[in-house]
């Protein structure tokens, strides 16, 4: 290959290249758009804005929190993409311009053409052409020219007509671009005007929110001390599995029998696998110590995540286990504990229960159902726990569940 040829298909390569990240990252766009756009659905299913206490308000305004999340990053992304679709717009343009003098260049050199066979176009020049050779090889050349001749003219034909249908179909796909980078524009401005909405919104709900500070203390108040409540009773409830443990221990210490060691070590393999306990919620409260979002002042202690998620929502095991504890507390609802080897699973904010104690459940198994908040949402938590001789260690589940 000359050299002439060898940079005209490297030139061609990087000019690809660039277009291949483009659809690439185009099309992971896409499906963040799409997977925001149900994220959105959903928590406006969640929302409903005829609440009528502090405590209601409170859980709608976490839920439109997370609502203008997704839509600031929703109109971020739909921005993107129109900036993705821009540079594609603009590539294609200048392409068109290279094809469309391409195009000239091809019609011009076929007029010659043209205009040249116009010329010598008498059987009896060409035949005087061929006679007026000096020998037989040199009739044989001329023969051959006029062939070449012919077949270039046919061949400059083809290309004209190859690189119009190339045009045709690249004007084509330009307007379709255009028409998508239309549409994204609008739907930007759409999600523009809802944030908008969505904030005005939850500044009213916060202003009538202000107004019942001091009844939203107590039920914090309230809160925590159930929590507590949660916590003293798996304490207590892990310590008589401890001490029930070394009675049957050769050792007189905790030790794990070799079905539980393998079950413990299946679990810590699937770290950052684990489905989530709900089919489809939100995260409304994060794990450990935090501010509140609307109580000045006022600190929460997170042992778990909350999950908001559609009314009467099936609440399942996030990896199989063994049901070790059935609890109920007055104000958070029931609380199933599932054992897997060395580690627990702890789900409170039950309405009702579907599983026993010491049942075997597998992944993705019905616990129960979610705790109702109004008439078009329900809460649950979950917690993830690790035992040992020594320590009872509370872990961050959003460590442990996938796509977090």
């Amino acid at each position: 290959m000359n050299a002439s040829l060898w940079i005209r298909a490297f030139t061609i390569f990087f000019l690809a290249l660039p277009l291949t990240i483009s659809a690439q990252s185009k099309k992971e766009l896409e499906q963040q758009r799409k997977a925001l756009n149900e994220k959105i659905n959903l928590t406006s299913k969640l929302i409903s804005k005829n609440q009528s206490t502090a405590k209601k308000q409170q859980s709608e305004l976490v839920i439109l929190d997370r609502q203008i999340e997704f839509r600031n990053d929703l109109i971020n992304t739909i921005h993107e993409e129109v900036e993705k679709l821009q540079i594609q717009i603009k590539e294609k343009e200048d392409s068109l311009s290279v094809k469309e003098k391409e195009l000239k260049k091809l019609k011009d050199d076929y007029a010659d053409l043209i205009r040249h066979a116009y010329k010598t176009r008498n059987i009896q020049n060409k035949m005087m052409f061929i006679f007026a050779s000096r020998s037989i090889n040199q009739a044989y050349n001329r023969i051959n020219y006029l062939r070449r001749l012919a077949e270039y003219r046919r061949s400059q034909a083809e290309k004209i007509e190859a690189k119009k249908n190339e045009i045709v179909r690249d004007l084509s796909i330009l307007a379709a671009k255009k028409d998508e980078k239309e549409i994204l524009l609008s739907s930007q401005q759409v999600e523009k005007s809802r944030l908008l909405s969505d904030k005005t919104y939850k500044d009213q709900t916060l202003k009538s929110i202000e107004k019942e500070t001091g009844k939203l203390r107590k039920e914090l108040r309230e809160q925590e001390r159930r929590k507590e409540q949660i916590a003293k009773q798996i304490e207590r409830l892990i310590a008589a599995e401890i001490a029930e443990n070394r009675k049957k221990s050769s050792t007189g210490k905790f030790t794990l029998s070799p079905e539980a060691t393998a079950l413990s070590s299946n679990f810590e393999s699937n770290k950052g696998k684990l489905p989530w306990p709900v089919e489809k919620g939100i995260i409304t409260r994060k794990f450990g110590r935090q501010p509140h979002p609307y109580v000045s002042g006022v600190y929460i202690n997170n042992d778990g995540l909350n999950f908001n998620t559609e009314k009467n929502a099936e609440v399942r095991a996030v990896f199989r286990g063994t049901v070790s504890s059935i609890l109920l507390i007055p104000g958070e609802g029931k609380v199933v504990v599932v054992k897997h080897g060395a580690y627990r699973t702890v789900y409170t904010k039950l309405q009702n229960v579907t599983v026993k104690k010491d049942q075997e459940v597998s992944t993705g198994s019905v616990l129960g159902t979610a705790i109702g908040v109004d008439d078009s949402s329900s809460e649950t938590h979950i917690e993830i726990w690790k035992i040992s001789e020594t320590e009872r260690k509370k872990l961050d589940p959003a460590a442990w569940l996938i796509g977090i």
